[in-house]
């Protein structure tokens, strides 16, 4: 068969799948700045964790929630827009400015095995357990901009004491701030490259905890460390990210309980970080995450207090229990 492309109509046809190919070629690899979240998957929680001589599995599960995330080529961003049960967010949510998405994801792995120790040690407290928790300062992640501490603390700094309290911790930072009045000068002890430097910082009002004063800086205890009095084996496998904290800290619950089972039963399913108090805060993917839950048959939801609003619209059978830490969780699952 021979073709005679000096013929117009022949030129057309072969020319009009070529632009659409080369269009959809272009549409696939072409960025958009955002990312798709839309419904994950769940997990029983009881088959990644392990208390020694705890309860085995029962007829009542706790799952925990993810989300799919999706960076956006120009078709997933048309899919994003017009699929009810997805989201469009932009890049900017998801990896902070200055990082690559290499880093993000490493950080969100640190998230995860930090989340496993907080949910370790909220359960364990909120049963009697002692937990021993240590910490050699606090290192500045992140300075405020127009704060006390701009031009005088930097990134990589540890803080080791406020005005002569001993620091090892983030808590015990802001235990220490909490008994300092908005525009009292603080004396502040930190090492700066190995080497002890002091300096004064006038506080200001915290504009994310008013009432509160602060110098200005987003912390982390370095080389935090727990001692647990019993041995909990959690295994994440590939998820990252610190939201199923609370669902962990349900499952070592049920399972070190022996005298009931506290998820009645039931499936219940939910999300929310955890820190090593039992408090549990926000996330992102609320409104998916519930769709999910839905969809693999859980009949109870546990969202974050600040995420309850967003989860509530997104719920058509399952009930949505609003909590603020672990203890709230367990209150409603054991009340009478």
């Amino acid at each position: 068969m021979t073709f005679d492309l000096r013929n117009p109509r022949l030129r057309r046809r072969l020319i009009i799948p070529a632009v659409g190919v080369i269009l959809a070629t272009v549409l696939y690899f072409l960025p958009t700045g955002y990312f798709v979240v839309s419904p994950g998957i769940t997990r029983d929680v009881s088959g990644m964790i392990s208390v020694g001589q705890g309860r085995g599995p029962g007829p009542g599960r706790f799952l925990m929630t993810t989300v799919a995330t999706r960076e956006a080529n120009a078709w997933y961003f048309l899919y994003g827009a017009l699929d009810p049960s997805s989201e469009l967010r932009p890049e900017s949510d998801f990896v902070p400015q200055g990082k690559s998405l290499e880093e993000y994801i490493k950080e969100t792995e640190k998230m995860m095995r930090q989340s496993q120790d907080y949910a370790r040690a909220a359960a364990l407290r909120a049963l009697g357990y002692p937990v021993e928790v240590k910490g050699d300062g606090v290192r500045v992640v992140e300075v405020v901009p127009d704060s006390p501490a701009q031009d005088n603390l930097q990134p990589g700094d540890v803080i080791v004491a406020i005005d002569a309290q001993k620091v090892e911790r983030v808590d015990d930072l802001m235990k220490a701030m909490s008994e300092i009045p908005i525009g009292a000068s603080v004396d502040v002890r930190f090492l700066r490259s190995g080497q002890e430097q002091r300096l004064s910082l006038k506080t200001v009002e915290n504009k994310t905890r008013p009432g509160k004063a602060m110098i200005g800086v987003r912390t982390e205890t370095l080389n935090e460390g727990f001692v647990f009095p019993k041995e909990i084996k959690i295994d994440a496998d590939h998820i990252t990210g610190p939201s199923a904290g609370l669902m962990f800290a349900l499952e070592i619950v049920r399972q070190l309980r022996k005298d009931v089972d506290i998820t009645g039963g039931r499936v219940i399913a939910g999300t929310g970080t955890i820190d090593p108090t039992g408090k549990v805060g926000a996330i992102g993917g609320i409104a998916q995450k519930v769709i999910t839950a839905e969809r693999d048959g859980a009949v109870l939801f546990f969202a974050p207090r600040e995420n309850f609003p967003q989860a509530a619209r997104a719920a058509k059978r399952i009930q949505v229990v609003p909590v603020a830490s672990l203890q709230e969780a367990l209150d409603f699952l054991t009340r009478k």
